[in-house]
């Protein structure tokens, strides 16, 4: 999972987070889904309403070796797992090895697609009835998950799937994937908001983020989040990605042509979850402006281009959003970061 000179795997890829699960146009099974919890202390309650707070832990370790992405405790089809938490992806998905290995049948999709970072066209199946649970928050109320063949370092990392936190957001409950707390939450309506608006720090989203439109300009059940940033000086749309370890943009951008004009960056190779090899360019000690939050992080230039869920120029990783707490309510986002944090 470590980023390494020459070669690396997009442990998560970028192109997974940012346009895999949204480029899906299932028939009969949507690829999207307003999921939640479906445990008692959440449930709403005639007499008391939603609980205050229910929550999991997110972990920085994968077999007891220290990762730089957000992973969560789960139990799917009663074995026991981890799974990404990552905003870049539009639904929740199993991993195939887990499938294979849990004697869970899944069946080739005829009417679902995915793409990855470079338009890659990635093939998709999907399992039904499947019980995913998360440790303290207990099942989701989806029966039926997108299946992926994805990189081997999943299986070896023993992470199991991915898991888009904000489909867990619906009419009730909001969801907080807070890195100060290292907490995945379910709360009550406002709640979060109020907590955000007093726990300090900068604003990453001075206003609420709206799920970013596609190519066509629609917005779409399911798809990111994006935010107006600021690299090295150009403006820019970068989509929220808990799922990539670090910011990008797309080498066709006013922001990449600036960057290449500040220095000679370093080549690397990445893997993508297509399994074609990527090549990419980074860039340290960059100026990075996001809302109220300054920034100086390296940034990668890598290959790519806006698909149509999303029209971002590229993404906010972990490296900037480690220092983080998001707010998602339903149809929206909400940030504040501490950016001398979680470096």
């Amino acid at each position: 999972m470590d980023r390494r000179r020459g070669h690396r795997l997009r442990y998560i890829p970028v192109a997974l987070a940012a346009a895999a699960f949204a480029a899906c146009n299932a028939v009969s099974h949507p690829a999207t889904s307003t999921a939640l919890p479906t445990i008692s202390t959440a449930a709403p309650s005639a007499a008391r309403g939603p609980a205050a707070q229910v929550a999991t832990a997110i972990r920085f370790e994968a077999r007891g070796k220290p990762t730089r992405l957000p992973l969560v405790r789960a139990t799917v089809g009663g074995v026991a797992t981890s799974l990404l938490v990552d905003t870049g992806a539009t639904t929740h998905a199993l991993a195939s090895w887990l499938t294979r290995a849990s004697g869970l049948p899944a069946a080739k999709s005829e009417s679902e697609r995915a793409a990855d970072h470079d338009g890659n066209v990635v093939a998709v199946a999907r399992a039904d009835g499947v019980t995913v649970a998360l440790d303290g928050l207990g099942p989701l109320t989806v029966r039926s998950f997108v299946v992926l063949d994805l990189p081997a370092v999943f299986e070896q990392s023993d992470v199991g799937g991915i898991l888009s936190p904000q489909e867990l957001a619906q009419p009730g409950y909001d969801v907080v994937v807070d890195f100060e707390t290292e907490t995945l939450s379910v709360e009550r309506p406002g709640a979060a908001r109020a907590r955000l608006e007093s726990g300090g720090g900068c604003a990453l989203t001075p206003a609420p983020a709206h799920r970013c439109a596609g190519e066509d300009g629609t917005q779409r059940t399911g798809a990111m989040f994006a935010v107006a940033a600021t690299i090295a000086g150009e403006d820019t749309l970068l989509a929220l990605v808990t799922g990539a370890q670090v910011t990008d943009v797309f080498g066709t951008t006013r922001a990449a042509s600036a960057l290449r004009g500040t220095s000679l960056p370093a080549h690397e190779n990445a893997t993508i979850l297509s399994g074609e090899t990527e090549r990419s360019q980074t860039v340290s000690d960059v100026s990075v402006h996001v809302g109220a939050c300054a920034f100086r992080r390296a940034v990668d230039v890598v290959a790519g281009r806006a698909g149509a869920t999303c029209s971002r120029e590229g993404v906010l990783g972990m490296d900037v959003l480690r220092s983080c707490r998001i707010v998602f309510e339903e149809g929206t986002a909400l940030a504040t970061c501490r950016p001398d944090a979680g470096r």
